[in-house]
């Protein structure tokens, strides 16, 4: 019986030592210019690339209105503009952004992409960012763009249902214990 009692536990604990932690990276994304403004905070997840994250939600400001959330990988409206949302961290080649971008969307309802626009070998880091139904381009030859790592927080998911569910299972076999006797 005792044999029994102790099995169910230890396959439950087997079948988790398989399980690894989700992790999810947060960094800050700040863009200042003279036409623009952003400060935002992003999740990411990595890609399997090292350095290359693919965002999963933003928050933040941009001109002084909300951000509302992120629009999907190639949902940007505009023919030109397909956004992947990908973040580099460290900057590949100084840039925090690709060419295709992250897009969002504001309280107000305007979709806006953001990307790195460095138009030449040598020519200094710039970004752009186009928004509105008129897709005004503003390319911001006088921005600064500067992200940090919050940090990586660890979502331990499958190692915290592990722990529910031996919790669980020594609950019961005490109870059972009790009920016997």
């Amino acid at each position: 019986m005792k044999i029994r009692s102790l099995l169910f536990p230890c396959a439950v604990l087997l079948a988790g030592l398989g399980c690894t932690p989700a992790f999810a990276d947060n960094f800050t994304f700040n863009l200042t210019s003279s036409l623009d403004n952003a400060s935002t905070l992003i999740s990411a997840d990595p890609t399997g690339t090292p350095g290359e994250f693919l965002i999963n939600a933003i928050s933040g400001t941009m001109n002084g209105q909300a951000i509302s959330g992120l629009l999907a990988v190639g949902a940007y409206p505009a023919p030109l503009a397909v956004n992947d949302n990908l973040f580099f961290f460290p900057p590949a080649g100084g840039a925090l952004l690709d060419l295709l971008g992250v897009s969002l969307q504001l309280a107000d309802g305007t979709d806006v992409n953001i990307y790195f626009g460095q138009f030449g070998i040598g020519d200094p880091v710039t970004y752009n960012v186009i928004s509105g139904v008129d897709e005004t381009n503003h390319v911001l030859s006088d921005s600064s763009a500067s992200a940090s790592d919050l940090s990586t927080v660890v979502t331990p998911e499958p190692s915290s249902l592990l722990l529910l569910g031996t919790g669980m299972a020594g609950l019961v076999a005490v109870m059972r214990h009790r009920f016997a006797a």
